[in-house]
């Protein structure tokens, strides 16, 4: 999902007075007819224009007309233009060290003239650029220093559509998915307000990676045939060989082979053609998926070389990773151990310089697998073992980044209700000192007219009706914001509790084949912090607040119950699932079954009651 990022150059300039959307023809009329200065700049950017997207050679013609001409008039505006198009040029070629020098030049350019606008797209570029090298802490940096500059001047929301579409793709590359899907959600609403079909297409797109990425994968489809619509009616072809690609892939994960090897052969050519590298080589290496999982190996292993060709072209750290990681599975599933050994072992080198873990864990095991076959036990007991650790760090990596990204969620809720909450207070403030005003005004009155008392003290009676609804809402929102706590509560206890009870199961399996007493001393820590009851107390505390007496009321209807049983009446009546309700109280899934029939039992329930109905009745 990467050119739909260049797109954004085009609509800025059309904003402000320099794309143009009539045919070619008309175009080269205009060009022809342009008066010097201003006039012919923005004739040879609209050609630019025209043809970046399917002629890139032609729109390099055009961008050095344009850079010569502004030269020789020294036009500052349409040197930064011309740079900033060049740059353009040299992104969608994954010529990135290129591409960043033009941006830095347009940026230079566009700042002497104080363009404030230009300034901010430039800068956005380099984010773009930085999110291609994988490193998103400075292009969320970048992206934070371009909402600056764009909202500088006016304070709207809608002129930052991109710089949000973008923070939300490098928040799917983070693997914070829920955030990614606020942040995107948050941009088709501002893309629908704009009517741009063009940028509504690319969040389209977006919303379909991460509807795969979730596992909806028909979902995800809808979303990348509404974004390959709009591409096909605007001729963008590197967006139409994007946009295919997914589809290839989610139909990969659906496993209906046939339709992802159609998908992702048209996004191939398509790729070729305009020189797309990057969407080719994932091309590639997306059909080596479909080919290996269906055991075609010659053909799996022929798409896999010349991706990783094409990777390493373009000098993509990431996708040569990919490439030789899955060229090495390749070999060792076609009973070529040896030949899986050099990119494997390149796979583990490279994916370690890069932070990889993920990448490194999967080469390992794999080069585990080779060795083995190759009748080298004992390193491949290392490389298991190496795997082993990895797989660990990232479960454990993954549970705190789902924990953190839950508290993100939380505290972006909090933030609003309190902001409800202030709204209410003051509303009530107001109402109270309208209420005031009121009474002192009747009282001074007396009974000057007895028809305006009666009205005025209608409108008392009103007003205290609203000022009841304004309390009520407030209760409301403050038992909403309580109640969400309540199940973030839960939630992290029972993600707790689920880490330390896989935790747990790693350990004991690792003390069978290593007994080592380092390995006895750590099962008795997590035995004991499964067992520790102070995150119940808390939990406990909480819920009493959002359902007050609710223990009282069921130890007095149903007395003789368990501490472990009222603790199950708790979960129900917060309608949670049988999953959860077994990590919070440490017991199994079975476990949870049998300990719901004894309490249906103890209760005294017919077979045709609703134990939750009963509980959430309490």
């Amino acid at each position: 999902m990467k050119y739909w990022l260049i797109l954004v150059f085009m609509l800025f300039f059309s904003s402000v007075g320099f794309a143009d959307n009539r045919n070619l023809d008309s175009l080269l009329s205009l060009y022809q007819k342009s008066a010097e200065g201003l006039e012919r700049i923005s004739a040879l950017q609209n050609l630019f224009e025209f043809y970046l997207n399917n002629d890139p050679s032609k729109a390099k013609d055009y961008a050095i007309m344009q850079m010569e001409y502004s030269q020789s008039i020294q036009d500052i505006l349409g040197i930064g233009m011309a740079s900033y198009n060049m740059a353009v040029l040299h992104n969608n070629k994954s010529n990135y060290d290129s591409a960043t020098y033009w941006y830095e030049e347009a940026y230079a350019f566009f700042k002497q003239i104080d363009n404030i606008k230009r300034m901010a797209l430039a800068k956005y570029g380099l984010a773009i650029l930085d999110y291609y090298r994988g490193d998103y802490d400075p292009a969320l940096e970048l992206l934070g220093e371009t909402i600056q500059l764009m909202t500088r001047d006016q304070k709207d929301s809608l002129n930052v559509g991109a710089e949000l579409q973008l923070m939300g793709m490098i928040h799917i590359r983070q693997g914070n998915l829920n955030i990614a899907l606020k942040e995107i959600l948050h941009t088709v609403r501002i893309f629908q307000t704009l009517q741009n079909n063009v940028r509504l297409a690319d969040s389209y797109n977006m919303l379909g990676g991460i509807e795969t990425q979730l596992g909806n994968y028909s979902k995800s489809i809808e979303y990348n045939q509404l974004a390959l619509k709009i591409y096909q009616d605007q001729n963008d072809q590197f967006y139409i060989a994007q946009a295919l690609n997914d589809m290839g892939n989610t139909y990969f994960y659906l496993k209906e082979y046939d339709e992802a090897i159609s998908y992702l052969l048209q996004s191939a050519e398509i790729s070729r053609q305009m020189g797309a590298k990057d969407i080719e080589s994932t091309n590639y290496y997306n059909l080596g998926k479909v080919y290996l999982s269906q055991k075609l190996y010659g053909q799996a292993e022929e798409v896999l070389l010349k991706g990783l060709r094409i990777a390493e072209e373009t000098q993509n750290s990431i996708k040569t990773i990919e490439a030789s990681n899955i060229l090495g599975q390749c070999y060792v599933e076609m009973g070529k151990p040896d030949l899986s050994l050099p990119y494997l072992n390149r796979a583990i080198e490279l994916a370690g310089q890069s932070g990889s873990q993920e990448a490194q864990s999967q080469a390992y095991f794999f080069r585990s697998k080779a060795l083995e076959t190759m009748g080298n036990p004992s390193g491949a007991l290392e490389d298991f073992k190496e795997y082993t650790r990895l797989d660990k760090i990232i479960f454990n990596a993954e549970k705190s980044r789902q924990i953190e990204e839950l508290r993100t969620l939380f505290d972006l809720e909090t933030k609003e209700n309190e902001i409800k909450i202030q709204q209410n207070a003051i509303q009530l403030l107001e109402q109270k000192s309208q209420i005031s005003r009121l009474q002192k005004i009747l009282l001074g009155s007396g009974l000057f007219l007895l028809s305006l008392t009666l009205g005025l003290g209608w409108y008392a009676f009103r007003q205290k009706m609203k000022k009841n609804k304004l309390e009520k809402q407030k209760m409301d929102a403050e038992l909403h914001f309580k109640s969400r706590e309540l199940t973030t509560k839960a939630l992290h206890l029972a993600k707790k509790n689920e880490t330390l009870e896989n935790l747990l199961l790693i350990t004991q399996k690792l003390n069978e084949s290593d007994k080592q007493a380092g390995y006895q001393d750590l099962i008795k820590t997590i035995s004991s912090d499964l067992r520790d009851d102070n995150g119940w107390d808390t939990f406990a505390r909480f819920f009493e607040e959002v359902h007050p007496d609710f223990f009282s009321r069921a130890a007095n209807q149903y007395p003789g119950l368990s501490p472990g049983e009222y603790r199950l009446m708790a979960l129900i009546k917060m309608n949670l699932s049988s999953k959860e309700m077994a990590n919070i109280l440490h017991i199994s899934l079975p476990g949870i079954k049998k300990a719901r029939q004894r309490l249906r039992k103890k209760m005294g329930l017919e077979t045709g009651d609703s134990l939750e109905k009963v509980i959430i009745s309490l």
